[in-house]
């Protein structure tokens, strides 16, 4: 009962407080009908950076338990919080139609597909909502690839001759009932589309930049806020030595290896990662995204162990890093963190409130009421709105006060890291604004206060052991000569290279595993005796890289007009599977079905569907029935004298089935491999392997991070050739494994693809999504061979010496093929 009233308090506080909110705005509005309207904006300023420096926080961003009012077209739909406006505020949608100039100017510049609609108020007021609106805009079918794919998003387009147009930021990809939306948040509407880029899987967490040996100096970690530029990579900069190009942190630490920490707040959220959000929110009843990647982070340096890091952030990302660091006082390798402009008390520039009062506001009352001239209201307007947009999803954990930074702020520094916090003082706004009543809303835009999104304040941590401070601006700072070479000094202070002892013998085990597992007939097989000698390696790997065609002739096929096509090669044909039936490579019907999956299994090619298994032999020309069973699962193998194998995905485990028996539930599968009568369940974690009494673990991600020394992300897929593994990881790894796992070796590490593996004339092709380089197996020789392709693709297969792939473009799903060169 006790907190039945509290709430009930709590809820009245607010309503009150957005009463007052509203009748202020409302106050501000009327101004073009009062006669002392200058004071009245004055007065409302004042008071309204009193509420919303004191109180307004953990009110005014609550919208997500708000309710709201919905307006709706064919593809879009808008959602108003009662709470965005101080009235019951309209918007009329109107479809451009295409056939007009201004829908033929629009899909010229961005790559909308389907509608562009109008969206503009029925008032004919422009003005910033006080909470974020929502808008949701509905994927095509045949254009969703999977839950892992971050290929669309919205873009909007200013009112300006010509156009401005802009992809919302943060937004995320979500399912309702059996159809996928894109949604995103904004606090003004204009013209809006669906933007569909080439699909390509999202690829979070840490990546490598740039890898080097292993020596005293720590690895570095770059985590970028809102400035994608912060990774610093540099154009024209790709040799047959480094085909993915340099950055200028490489340039600045030659010796060591560099890190860049990826998450999309910016970018689009994969299904698969805001539905990972959403259990994080369930759990910990946080809506903080940054909190949420904090926790990733941290992770992702607790499973590095091994290693040291310096952490240099920007912006957003230096939170990230603060809170990852300072909540979890177990993480110990850590060394320095520098932070450049981070918002460590928040910025104004996070207040849609403030923000509400300058937008849409008649240029002249402005530049009269707030002392300012013509340039400056435009670039204050300007600049507010891009960084308010750019941080949309997450804008009210950056508000000086938010519960986010309390939090933060409450765990205290880290006494066993340095701290470096640089800031910037130039704004950007060549006006004196002291004397300006701006000042009271925007401290960050006053040359010597703030570098026009930070405040000095605020980026420089006053226990902080290092305080630099510049004359630059917010998106200049991190790449001035002077700010780097001070970066690299500190960074390098005190770093004294290890006396290094004559290597004498080297007659011992470097690394062994004390592991029991099991073989197909379930004994027991000591591991003690698995020794890597990296300095005798079976594969020779190359010293450089260089580019060649691997495949030559490559032309366009068709347009694929299905929904998530796959191709495979069974019997001297391809086939390619969708969500509705199996087709050949001439558009002809083979089954007609709606697919769960579909794979070759002991010389049959074998599919289950919603209404059963059916099986296509090399002796027969039409898919046969053999099971009747109603399978509902998200993914079903049959396997041949085993039984059904039924798999439901969660966020980040499977439950895996045989029959109606569970085996597994602790990991996420990734695909099946059956090599001489074998099968072999790949799991993010561990390669098992399947007998009718139980699953047995063969090889484990610990095992392969044990010997190898090298640890990664998880198992992507395998390859299995004359009894050996060639185990792909999600980040870029390739690893082989010998079939009695007496030796592990790394062949790949951040060069190699990650997409498939195809076993091809004594050559395994490894693909990426715009990559292919191979492996000679009989002569265990990577030759470093390459090749890139000018698009992204999904999907490939090899019959003979002809490759088929699947790329998506404006038009759709396009087959190609190409001629596979002969060595």
């Amino acid at each position: 009962m006790a907190e039945e009233n509290q709430n009930e308090n709590k809820e009245k506080k607010q309503n009150g407080l957005k009463n007052i909110i509203s009748r202020l705005i409302l106050s501000v509005k009327r101004l073009r009908y009062k006669i002392n309207r200058k004071v009245i904006i004055i007065s409302s300023i004042i008071i309204i950076v009193a509420i919303g420096g004191i109180l307004l926080v953990p009110m005014i961003f609550n919208s997500e338990n708000v309710s709201s009012t919905e307006q709706k077209a064919k593809d879009l739909e808008i959602m108003i919080p009662k709470s965005a406006y101080s009235g019951n505020k309209q918007f009329i949608i109107k479809e451009i139609p295409e056939d007009s100039i201004e829908y033929q100017n629009l899909t010229s510049m961005a790559n909308f597909q389907g509608k562009i609609y109008s969206v503009l108020p029925s008032d004919g007021v422009e003005e910033s909502s006080l909470v974020p609106m929502k808008i949701r805009y509905k994927i095509p079918n045949d254009l969703y690839f999977g839950d892992n794919f971050t290929n669309f998003s919205i873009a909007y387009a200013s009112e300006d001759e010509p156009p401005v147009i802009s992809e919302l930021p943060g937004s995320r990809i979500i399912q309702i009932d059996n159809s996928y939306y894109v949604e995103a948040e904004t606090f003004h509407f204009s013209k809006i589309g669906l933007i569909v880029k080439s699909p390509q899987e999202s690829d979070y967490g840490m990546k490598t930049l740039t890898e080097k040996p292993a020596s005293y100096k720590p690895d570095l970690v770059l985590i970028p806020g809102t400035d994608v530029n912060f990774t610093g990579y540099l154009s024209n900069t790709n040799t047959s030595e480094n085909p993915y190009g340099s950055n200028f942190w490489s340039v600045l630490f030659k010796e060591r290896t560099i890190w860049q920490y990826k998450y999309p707040l910016v970018n689009t959220k994969s299904k698969t990662y805001y539905d990972s959000y959403q259990g994080f929110l369930m759990r910990t009843g946080s809506k903080s995204f940054i909190e949420f990647e904090a926790k990733r982070f941290a992770q992702e340096l607790k499973r590095l162990p091994n290693r040291e890091f310096d952490i240099i952030a920007h912006g957003v990302g230096g939170l990230i890093a603060r809170y990852a660091i300072e909540s979890d006082k177990s993480i110990d390798n850590v060394r320095n963190i520098v932070l450049l402009s981070t918002p460590n008390d928040g910025t104004n520039l996070a207040n849609p409130l403030f923000f509400n009062l300058i937008y849409g506001k008649d240029s002249n009352l402005l530049m009269e009421t707030l002392k300012i001239d013509e340039e400056t209201s435009f670039n204050i307007k300007y600049n507010s709105n891009f960084y308010l947009e750019q941080i949309n999803s997450y804008y009210y954990d950056l508000i000086p006060n938010s519960d986010f930074l309390n939090k933060l702020n409450s765990f205290g520094m880290r006494e066993d890291i340095n701290y470096i916090t640089i800031a910037g003082k130039n704004s950007g706004i060549k006006m004196d604004l002291n004397q300006s009543s701006l000042s009271r809303l925007y401290p960050e835009f006053i040359n010597g206060e703030g570098d026009g999104i930070v405040s000095v304040n605020s980026a420089l941590i006053p226990e902080a052991k290092t305080k630099l401070l510049y004359d630059y601006k917010f998106y200049d700072l991190y790449s001035k000569p002077d700010v780097l070479e001070n970066i690299k000094k500190i960074l390098e202070d005190n770093l004294d290279a290890p006396d290094i002892k004559e290597f004498k013998d080297d007659e011992f085990i470097e690394t062994y595993e004390q592991l029991y597992s099991q073989n197909s007939d379930g004994t027991n097989v000591s591991q003690e005796n698995n020794i890597v000698d990296q300095q005798n390696p079976e594969f020779n790997l190359p010293i450089n890289y260089s580019e060649f065609s691997l495949i030559k002739n490559i032309e366009f096929q068709k347009v694929l007009n299905y929904g998530n096509p796959s191709l495979h090669t069974f019997d001297s044909k391809v086939l390619i599977s969708t969500d509705s039936g199996i087709y050949d490579i001439n558009g002809n019907v083979l089954l007609n079905t709606e697919i769960i999956n579909s794979y070759e299994y002991k010389n049959r090619f074998i599919v289950t569907s919603r209404e059963g298994v059916f099986v296509l032999d090399q002796n027969s020309q039409e898919f046969i029935k053999i099971e009747e069973a109603l399978i509902e699962s998200d993914e079903a193998y049959y396997l041949p004298n085993f039984g059904l194998l039924r798999i439901f995905h969660n966020v980040q485990n499977s439950t895996v089935y045989l029959d109606k028996e569970i085996i597994s539930n602790n990991s996420k599968i990734m695909e099946i491999e059956e090599y001489n009568g074998v099968n072999y369940l790949v799991f993010q974690n561990r390669i098992s392997l399947l007998t009718k009494d139980n699953l047995n673990d063969f090889i484990t991600k610990e095992s392969i991070v044990d010997i190898t020394g090298s640890n990664f992300d998880y198992i992507k897929n395998i390859e299995i050739i004359n009894g050996d593994f060639y185990v792909s990881t999600n980040d870029y790894k390739l690893i082989y494994v010998k079939g009695d796992r007496s030796f592990y070796q790394i062949l790949g590490d951040g060069d190699v693809g990650r997409l498939d593996l195809i076993t091809i004339d004594d050559n395994l092709y490894v693909f990426g999504s715009d990559t292919l380089t191979y492996l000679d197996i009989p002569n265990k020789n990577f030759p470093g061979n390459y090749q890139r392709f000018d698009y992204s693709n999904f999907n490939y297969t090899i019959m003979g010496d002809t490759v088929y792939g699947i790329r998506q473009t404006s038009r759709g799903f396009e087959l190609w093929k190409g001629n596979l060169t002969s060595f």
